[in-house]
Parts: C-alpha cells; structure tokens; sequence
C-alpha cells in the first residue's frame, strides 16, 4: 500500500499541469480520469515487475502512455522493463536487442540526451552486438543492424543503431538515415 501511495505522490507532484485536473476551473486538486488511469496501470505494471512478468509490465506501461503521454514515471519504469526483460534474454541476443534498444530510447528521450541509465544500456546493446557476431565499434556494422531493424518496421532499433554509428563515424549517408527513421518513428506515433 505504501508504494502506491508513493507513486501517487510522486505522479501528481510532478504531473500536475494544465489539462491534469478534473474539472475545467484548475480549483480542485483532483486527478483527471486520465491521470487516475495512468497511475492504476503504472502500479499494476509495478506489481507484474516484481513478479518478473516482463510482458504484462510493458504492456500495461504502453497503455499508462497511450492514455496519458506526459507521464514520466510510466515512461522511466516502461525504460527498466524493457531493459530487465532484456536482461533475461541475454541468451537470445536477437530477442534481446529490441528491449535494449526500447530501454536507450526511453531513457535518452528520444535520443536527446544521455543519461547514467542510458550509458549502462548501452554497454549491454554493445554485448548484444558482440553476440550477433558484430563490432560494436564499427559503424558500417552499426549502420547494417539499423538498417536490418528499419526493414522490419523497428525504427525505434534503427534510429538507436544508426544514432551509434554517427558516434563512431559522421556521415551524410547516416545522418539521412537517421533523419528519415526518426520522421517515420513520428508518423507511425501520430498515427497511433
């Protein structure tokens, strides 16, 4: 019970915006229906956590997102089952990999800044890449398991590769790339 009241707390403290309140004079201090409903499958997804039931945890963070996408805490917590259920996967790298790729996303904001969190999936993406039989150091390898990843609709696992190969070596080629996942990942959200 604690733990739910904590993350109520913490989510009205720090989602309390204009559009949260119940009603349209922003006097009361209540939650929106979609905030309520954001929170009670952000806690259900807590509880699948500690469960390890990976698959029901992400799913139901997905849907806290979908009805509510400004919540931070659903999006954190989505970014550590991604990455926990990575982990448990490392024996299948293939599998694995998407989850990783979801958790860097997540926690870079898009690709828009790093993060302690980000920079440690990272390091286990870079294990993965070692365990499909590739150099996580070299771009032309990066920019191959981007492109493999945006041919299956993954643009999530593109962008993260093609975001490490212009670490490795900036081109124009992978900038474009690049550019072009990234407006495809905003279509296919805007249509969600």
């Amino acid at each position: 019970m604690q733990k739910y009241i904590a993350v109520l707390l913490v989510c009205y403290s720090s989602c309390a915006s204009p559009g949260v309140y119940a009603d349209d004079s922003h006097s009361s201090s209540k939650l929106s229906e979609k905030a309520k409903l954001a929170i009670e499958l952000n806690n259900e997804a807590i509880d699948a956590m500690n469960a390890k039931d990976w698959s029901l945890a992400i799913n139901k963070l997905k849907s806290a997102r979908q009805i509510y996408p400004s919540y931070e805490i659903a999006r954190s917590n989505l970014a550590t089952a991604h990455n926990n259920y990575g982990l448990t996967l490392m024996k299948d790298p293939a599998e694995a990999l998407p989850h990783f790729h979801q958790a860097f996303f997540l926690r870079t904001d898009g690709l828009k800044s790093k993060t302690d969190l980000s920079e440690k999936t990272s390091a286990d993406i870079n294990i993965i890449v070692k365990k499909l039989g590739k150099d996580p150091r070299k771009s032309v390898d990066r920019v191959q398991l981007g492109d493999e990843a945006r041919s299956r609709g993954d643009f999530v696992s593109a962008a993260v590769e093609y975001s490490a190969a212009l670490d490795i070596e900036d081109t124009k080629k992978t900038r474009e790339k690049l550019e072009d996942t990234l407006s495809s990942l905003d279509r296919q959200s805007k249509s969600n």
